[in-house]
């Protein structure tokens, strides 16, 4: 029944994105249709999706015009006498629509004349008054132009519906940053709100993320920030493309201190399966909001957050409002945002998951500004003690420096141009967050955030501890792990007969990845298989199946919680409003593709950032199933994108027609016909080009090229 049900749910999502986008291409397509009927030009087809080799999944003819839906869906089409995008049949629609003067009286009143007589006597034909050319310049450029003006007014109207029903997004508060990134650099903490990048305000997270990847940052980024307890200040952040192949900062979107409710179309649940918090007493329930750790208050993600990191290695005592249950209608109408039961739950530690595996550290390659390591350590400098005492595991040096907030310590480094190794005082600070690297393939530093400095873990084993995992698996000093394969245990679902495959990743000098690993390795659930690649010289690599055990003194500030992302929701108060809204909402998508065009081509935007059909049914896909709203806004940016995209000056596009109607205007007779199928069959070679290199994009090549 539940598999049934879930057929059931994909099925009615893909129907939503196939009526969307169909709705999307239709309203193009009507544009051209409806204005050519009004101009009096014979319109012999009108079809979704290509007819390509005459294979179509139903026609009707209605009238002169045969409608229809084709096999191929990536587009549509209106088929005009006289006017045709196929190279191979332009000449001939052209010829179609000329009548040799004097000749026989056609069923409409035209003369019709051979393709023959008109390639032998060119000066003495006529064009069918029906035809697409025998139009004038301007009906013709409005033909032409009506597909884009129409996606333009149906962009404006998803728009101003979606600003009646109410438009999701969420705010520019940060709920954390990625070491060593820009953010991270520049000192941004969780909780900080970012106002406006350069002089462009970002109320929305998407605006942020957009200001930042598509902005001119030759001389760095302004950020306008808000943080409690302080003036609003400003900070410059150079953005990096490490993270996502794109120009970003570094900064992870808002989030809430409220549990994930149950879905059975994903795979949120309140806790992390296995987690510590999973064997908490009593259990937490879905949408549980965490209102207070101990005797603390929390108030915000940012809150809680902190408290995990200061409070790593000990139980917790966690207060949580839970929604009262609701019996009636009445109890429902009483029943207040606030309303609830306060519940008590007791989180016991969660010990770091590990090898027994100790790796050589690389200098320190990030310092964060406003950190007790500012103006003390340098990039460079190698990490050797604290308080004397060498470094056994760089892995352990955050959670050993978290724990003595406030305390002064000191820290020996050995620094280039200095032969005897430096002693630097700092007084360590509380730490705001906990920072573990988890994204492969990145080679991101493990920073301490008591301090405020990051530095790299590689893939070199300096140690192995005396009856760990590692020491059984014969892993020696001096050994390289050079591969990693993880198997995740896969819960029981409607798709449980499905094997699950080993998610593998290489690690190699350039990309220091251990921190990933161990980072990976406490998230998985009970039953996850672990398989180590180990390279030793003079040997061929091994793998090794391995089991991670627990730490006795070591441990882990994440305890499971799932919490669910910030979201604020902009509904119009009138009519008004939501057109205004939508007006905007529109025109800065407009604006956005020529932006990403422009940065396209300045290199700032690599082309594998490009999306083709499979990538956009994913995102309609992703859209719909997050409700209306967002599947409207994504129709906006479509019929937005559709809209610049076919009236960029290429031949085959609406722009491409555009140019040829706009030098016939100027020169007073039209492009000669061999120019313009010669135009035709180049744009073709090059749409067809791009379209194969958008499928090889959106069928592994766009992993391929961003491979780590």
């Amino acid at each position: 029944m539940e598999f049934l049900e879930t057929l059931v749910h994909y099925a009615i999502i893909i129907g939503e994105v196939a009526l969307a986008l169909g709705l999307v291409i239709f309203v193009h397509e009507l544009g051209h249709f409806v204005v050519a009927k009004l101009c009096g030009v014979k319109c012999e087809k009108f079809y979704l999706g290509f007819d390509v080799y005459g294979l179509k999944l139903c026609k009707f003819q209605w009238g002169e015009t045969e409608y229809g839906i084709g096999a191929l869906p990536l587009g549509g089409y209106v088929k005009m006498l006289g006017q045709d995008d196929n190279p191979a049949k332009a000449y001939e629609e052209m010829q179609r629509a000329k009548l040799a003067a004097g000749g026989s009286t056609a069923g409409d009143g035209a003369t019709a004349a051979t393709a023959a007589d008109a390639a032998t006597s060119d000066e003495a034909v006529t064009l069918d008054p029906r035809s697409y050319m025998a139009q004038s310049v301007p009906k013709r450029m409005a033909i032409i132009s009506a597909g884009v003006v129409m996606n333009l007014i149906f962009a404006f109207l998803f728009a101003v519906l979606a600003y009646e029903v109410g438009v999701q997004d969420s705010p520019t508060i940060i709920s954390g940053v990625v070491s060593g990134q820009p953010a991270w650099r520049a000192g941004l903490e969780p909780g900080d709100k970012i106002v406006k990048v350069g002089e462009t305000p970002t109320p929305y997270f998407s605006d942020l993320t957009q200001a930042v990847m598509l902005g001119d940052f030759s001389d760095g980024l302004q950020l306008g920030i808000e943080r409690a307890g302080r003036e609003p200040f400003s900070v410059t952040v150079m953005p990096d493309d490490k993270l996502r192949k794109v120009p970003s900062i570094g900064v992870q979107g808002p989030s809430t201190t409220r549990l994930s409710k149950l879905d059975r179309w994903s795979t949120a649940r309140p806790v992390r399966e296995g987690s510590a918090a999973s064997a908490a007493e009593p259990a937490f329930e879905p949408e549980d909001e965490i209102v207070a750790i101990g005797d603390v208050p929390i108030e915000s993600y940012a809150d809680l957050a902190r408290e995990l990191a200061r409070r790593a290695d000990q139980p917790l005592s966690v207060q949580v409002r839970r929604a009262t249950k609701v019996e009636s209608a009445a109890d429902r109408k009483s029943a207040t945002d606030d309303s609830g039961t306060l519940v008590k739950i007791e989180v016991p530690t969660a010990p770091v998951l590990d090898f027994g595996l100790a790796m050589q550290a690389g200098p320190i390659s990030a310092i964060q500004q406003g950190s007790p390591a500012e103006g003390k350590l340098q990039v460079g400098d190698e990490l050797l003690a604290i308080d004397g005492q060498p470094i056994a595991d760089p892995m352990r040096v955050p959670a050993q420096l978290n724990r003595r907030a406030g305390e002064k310590v000191t820290i020996r480094v050995r620094r280039g141009g200095v032969e005897e190794p430096l002693d630097l005082e700092l007084v360590l600070r509380a730490p705001l967050d906990y920072e573990w690297p988890d994204m492969p393939g990145l080679g991101l530093p493990l920073s301490v955030p008591a301090a405020g400095f990051a530095y790299p873990v590689g893939n070199v084993v300096a140690a192995v501890a005396p009856g760990s995992p590692g020491d059984a698996m014969l892993i020696k000093a001096g050994d390289e792990i050079t591969g990693v394969a993880i198997t995740a245990a896969a819960e029981p679902s409607a798709w449980s007969w499905r094997k699950p495959q080993p998610d593998r990743f290489p690690l190699a000098a350039d990309k220091p990845n251990w921190p990933v690993v161990l980072g990976l390795l406490q998230r998985l659930p009970k039953g996850s298989t672990i398989t180590l690649t180990v390279a030793r010289d003079g040997a061929d690599p091994r793998e090794v199946a391995i089991a991670p055990v627990a730490a006795a003194d070591w441990f882990n500030p994440d305890r499971g919680f799932n919490t669910t992302p910030d979201l604020v929701t902009h509904r119009a108060a009138s009519l008004g409003e939501a057109m205004r809204l939508g007006f905007a909402k529109t025109k800065d998508n407009v604006l956005l593709v020529y932006r990403f065009l422009r940065k396209l081509k300045e290199g700032q935007v690599p082309v594998a950032a490009i999306g083709g059909p499979v990538e956009i049914a994913k995102q309609a896909g992703a859209s719909a199933s997050a409700g209306l709203s967002h599947l409207l806004i994504f129709l906006v940016m479509l019929s937005a994108n559709l809209a610049v995209i076919n009236f960029l000056p290429i031949p085959l596009l609406d722009g491409g027609h555009m140019v040829f109607l706009t030098l016939e205007a100027i020169r007073r007779k039209p492009v000669s016909e061999r120019v313009v199928v010669a135009f035709h069959y180049a744009g073709f070679v090059f749409l067809l080009s791009l379209m194969c290199f958008v499928l090889f994009l959106d069928l592994g090549g766009r992993a391929w090229l961003w491979k780590p």
